[in-house]
């Protein structure tokens, strides 16, 4: 049985958890482009979350097909705007789009349903495919937070050039640690260097963001632990952080004052220097923590 057969059945607050996990979104995904965005366009119901756009977004539609959800009503415009917003972060277009269209028809998505949310999302999008040239900001980074990325970005030059580079050429400029920290965090995110968690995330949907993250292969870590956890997920990271150590491996999670976080894995040495300098910043909303 189809973890989308009994979809019907479920409360509209179930039907959100569904499709926010990554079982439900691989149900729907092995539908296909064409049927699973059809699948969900007939299913697309308020209240709008983020879970909605990321499936739309997986499933790669063609840019008619986006086109249309942005025209059709103010529930389908703001999945549609969210996974415009994930193409724009990475940043790639639909196919069958070019900058011309994707301004044409957000500027008509404002016109018929704008509202805060969805303007916000279009300052994103625009952005992303100007229509002219863009201001280059100054970049400013502090001194303990260059060498954090450093060893968060495993040392790589040319990932520190291009993190630097997305800062200079943002819709705002990055300035002070707080908003260097959290620039850091969102490009490490949209390039999959770390996992992203909220509270509703599952132990075993954490697991497998876990395991596709740089170390995550080099040695035998107790998946075991999040994938048949039955505690609450911040409970089963202390207990697979313990285990980790064990290893020899850090499971480090990152903080930028927000519901979500951030996870990675760091040698010891690593994380516990990494650990340091960020508490050197003496900011209230970033941290960083060894989870054991």
């Amino acid at each position: 049985m189809s973890l989308l057969d009994d979809w019907i059945n479920l409360s509209p607050s179930m039907r959100r958890l569904r499709l926010g996990q990554r079982d439900g979104q691989r149900a729907i995904l092995a539908l296909g482009t064409d049927a699973g965005v059809a699948w969900l366009q007939s299913r697309v119901e308020s209240p709008i979350g983020p879970e909605w756009g990321r499936t739309l977004f997986e499933l790669r539609p063609h840019w008619r097909q986006l086109e249309q959800w942005l025209r059709l009503d103010s529930i389908h415009c703001l999945a549609a705007m969210d996974a415009l917003k994930l193409y724009a972060r990475i940043p790639e277009m639909p196919d069958g789009a070019d900058a011309g269209m994707i301004h044409s028809a957000v500027e008509g998505a404002l016109v018929a349903f704008g509202n805060h949310r969805l303007k916000i999302a279009a300052k994103e999008i625009c952005f992303a495919w100007p229509m002219g040239p863009r201001t280059r900001h100054s970049v400013e980074v502090p001194e303990e937070l260059a060498k954090a990325a450093d060893i968060l970005l495993r040392g790589d030059s040319r990932v520190i050039s291009a993190w630097h580079e997305s800062m200079a050429m943002g819709m705002e400029p990055v300035e002070g640690a707080e908003r260097v920290w959290d620039s850091l965090l969102r490009y490490c995110m949209d390039r999959n260097l770390v996992a992203n968690v909220t509270p509703r995330t599952s132990p075993h949907d954490v697991a497998e963001s876990l395991q596709s993250l740089p170390l995550a292969s080099m040695t035998n870590l107790p998946w075991e632990t999040l994938l048949n956890a039955r505690r609450e997920t911040a409970l089963a990271l202390e207990h697979f952080g313990a285990e980790c150590i064990v290893q020899g491996i850090a499971l480090v999670s990152l903080d930028y004052g927000a519901d979500e976080y951030a996870l990675t894995f760091l040698t010891p040495d690593a994380a516990a220097t990494f650990e340091s300098l960020v508490h050197t910043l003496e900011l209230d909303v970033i941290d960083a923590k060894v989870l054991k």
